[in-house]
This record gives C-alpha cells, structure tokens and sequence, in this order.
C-alpha cells in the first residue's frame, strides 16, 4: 500500500515546515484574515483540500479509514489533521445519502466511483472523529474556533455533521 506511515510522515513534516515558514513571514496577516473571513464548512480550508487531492489518488477508501483513524489517537489533535478529518466524514456523510452543498464536485465523483458499502461501514469511526474534534480534549480546531467570533457557526455545522452521520 502506498499510503504508508512513512509517507504520511513525510507529507506532514513538509506541511508544517510551510506552515512554519508561513506563520513567519504572514503571521499577522493571517491572523487577521482569520478574524475576518473565517469560513465554518467543512471543505473551507487548506487542509480539507490538500486532503481531498490525497484522496483523490489513493486506492478505495484508505485515505478516508486512515485519516480517520488518526484523528482518533490518543493525545492532541492538530488542527490540520482535524481539518481533514472533517472532510473525511464528510465524505461518509455522503455515502450515506447526506451529502454537504458544497461538497467538491471532483470529490463527490469519487466517491461515486466507490463501493459504498466500504465507505459507510466507516460511520462509527466518522461519528467518533467528528465527536472529538467538536467535544474532546486536544483539539487545536476546536480551540482556534473557540478564539473566533464564529465559534457558534462552526459548532452548528460540526454538529450537523454529527446529524448526518446518523
């Protein structure tokens, strides 16, 4: 399998040297921007869609399990892992048949492509991930959102996630 943990490794250390690299150069700006066009969708970040371009070239529903799963480590969960984590149970939300308006359409073809039944039978860990990135202790998204002024809108889509993973 080509999505190995070294990879992953490899993937996420080269994200958080750009971020690094990011933070200091645009670091004021970006704080800014986030106090001023903060978006609460699901598909609205950098990471959801470096997330969906890993998805869109993995073998069936891998980057959706594995993604999953990671969010559900024990110990803080970055905001971008977090990020994508949304995104992942987006896609399950999706198969089965609750589907966000402003999924990707590239995403959602896809999706189409695969055995459904591979990707719904992942709910629960959707449902769990969804539960700790809203609820649960060491969630940098949770924490970033707390500081923005649109906290309660990111809480009323992450719940409505919960409600179509049902």
């Amino acid at each position: 399998m080509w999505l190995n943990r070294p990879v992953m490794q490899d993937v996420l250390q080269r994200r958080r040297l750009l971020l690094l690299v990011g933070l200091l150069v645009f670091g004021p700006l970006r704080a800014f921007a986030a106090a001023t066009a903060a978006e609460s969708d699901s598909f609205d970040s950098d990471e959801a869609l470096d997330w969906i371009g890993l998805c869109l070239r993995s073998p069936g529903t891998v980057a959706v399990a594995k993604t999953l799963e990671l969010s559900l480590k024990p110990g803080t969960l970055e905001a971008a892992d977090a990020s994508a984590a949304v995104a992942a149970a987006e896609v399950v939300a999706a198969a089965l048949g609750h589907p966000n308006a402003k999924m990707p359409q590239e995403l959602g073809t896809w999706l189409a492509a695969q055995k459904q039944g591979d990707v719904v039978k992942l709910k629960p860990v959707a449902a769990r991930a969804v539960e700790r990135i809203l609820n649960g202790k060491g969630s940098e998204l949770q924490a970033q959102w707390k500081e923005s002024k649109d906290f309660e809108a990111w809480q009323a889509h992450m719940r409505d996630l919960q409600e179509r993973l049902r």
